[in-house]
Parts: C-alpha cells; structure tokens; sequence
C-alpha cells in the first residue's frame, strides 16, 4: 500500500500515517503486517487492491469489474464498502461492468457502451425508462415497467401507487406518477415470509423457470402483474422452488425508479 506514496517522494512519516488512514477506512488494521499472498481471503486482498490504488490521491480511479471472480455474498459487501469510500474520498470513479445490478447500485450516471461506441447517457432512470437505441434495450434485458392507476401521498418523500392487482410503496418528489419501474436483478425472491416490515412484499405464483447459465430467468404473477426476475443459478438452486410453486417477492423502496407524469 506504500508503493505509491515512496515512489512520489513522500516522507517516511507522510507515508506512515497515509496507509494508517487507508488501514483504518478499509477495516484492514489487523492486517497490516502481512504480504498480500499471505492468508489473505479473496475479499481482503480486493480491499488492499483498491486502498492501494487510492493511496496516492488519484484524481480518477478506473475499475473494470474489480469483484467479477467473487461470491456473491463477498462482493455485495465489497460494493458497499466502495460506495462508501468514494463518497468519504470525494474521488471520481469509473466503473465498468456487464452486471446490471451493479450499475443500478453503483452508478451516479451511466454510459452505456456497445462495440466501442457510446450508445447512450443518463441516470438510471432515464436509461431504464428510455433506451435511444435496440442495444441499450437488448442489454436492459426486460426490465420491470408498471403503468400507474393512482397514487397518493404518504410521508415526505414516499408515496403508494396503485397497479394492476397490487400497490407499492415509491419514491415521491411532488410530481405525478406515471410509470414505476424495477430492474429484474433487484428483486428478491423467498420460499418463506420473509421477517420485517410488510413495505412492497408481494405474494405470487411462479408461471415459468427458464435457464440460460449463469442466469435464471423466473417470471411471478402477483396480482394481475407478470414480474421479471433475474437470479444467479446459485441463488436459485438454493431456493429450491419450481413453477406452480407459491412465493414472496420483494420489491425493495431503494430500487424502485418512477416516471413523472405532465
């Protein structure tokens, strides 16, 4: 984690108490005088790779799917542990990936790339909403868009809509609402009712299962509204579920994009 900072020409002490800051941002203290190829888990080596790369005040950082050969668990935990850090260190990030819960989890605005050309540029949401081209379509997949009957406002910030069958829980800024839309990786999928608050917890049915490795396809009726879920196979093999079988969904509040009406 040094490196950087001695090849820049910093003091012995400078050096000393940058990788100390570094240590204690990434939760890494108790590793500090290991090698890198020492007992490190695949996680901790992740977190020593980017403090490394943050340690000499870049004013870019570049990452090309830097938790791509992760667990699922490990780099979930990893992207928030970046998130944070980003937003601690003020420092702009590009993020490259072909994982599209990843992009609606980490990117501020998105560009959207096929064969080396930039097809299109915006938030999520206006990604998400409106593709300018068939490839961004193509690599949104089939994304989650519900048109709004009604809705009414609840707290500050939040409002229910109500869809064909069932009734949500979205963000609100004032204006009308007409469409809210979730992307197929951001939906989560329980054989049990899960525990908590009931905000945008859904039962359904299961209508269909189709597998394209390392992706499971599942489709929910909830309602009269058909769901699109993407999982991961081991995310899916360890639920052990099938169609016809009775589910809970969850659509989480944070995930959740709304279009504004005129």
């Amino acid at each position: 984690m040094a490196f950087g900072l001695r090849a820049k020409g910093l003091s012995k002490s400078d050096v000393f108490r940058r990788v100390d800051e570094l240590l204690s941002s990434f939760k890494l203290q108790h590793l500090a005088d290991r090698y890198p190829n020492k007992g490190l888990s695949g996680g901790e080596k992740q977190r020593v790779a980017l403090a490394r790369a943050l340690a000499p005040w870049p004013k870019v950082l570049l990452l090309d799917e830097p938790f791509n050969s992760l667990d699922l668990r490990t780099a979930k935990h990893l992207r928030m542990e970046l998130k944070r850090i980003q937003r601690s260190f003020h420092i702009t990030t590009v993020y490259v990936t072909h994982n599209q819960r990843e992009v609606s989890e980490m990117g501020d605005r998105i560009a959207v790339i096929h064969k080396g050309r930039v097809e299109q540029i915006g938030t999520y949401g206006e990604v998400f909403f409106a593709p300018k081209s068939k490839s961004v379509s193509s690599l949104l997949g089939s994304p989650n868009i519900f048109h709004c009957k009604s809705f009414t406002p609840l707290t500050s910030g939040i409002a229910q809509v109500k869809l064909n069958g069932i009734s949500l829980v979205v963000p609100y800024d004032g204006c009308p609402i007409e469409k809210v839309a979730i992307s197929p990786w951001n939906i989560y999928v329980s054989r049990q009712k899960p525990p908590g608050p009931e905000i945008n917890r859904l039962r359904g049915i299961i209508l269909s299962v189709r597998r394209t490795s390392p992706i499971v396809n599942v489709k929910v009726k909830c309602g009269n509204e058909t769901l699109n879920i993407e999982l991961q196979e081991e995310q899916w093999d360890d639920l052990e579920l099938q169609a016809g079988n009775m589910v809970f969904v969850i659509l989480p509040l944070r995930w959740i994009e709304v279009k504004r009406g005129e």
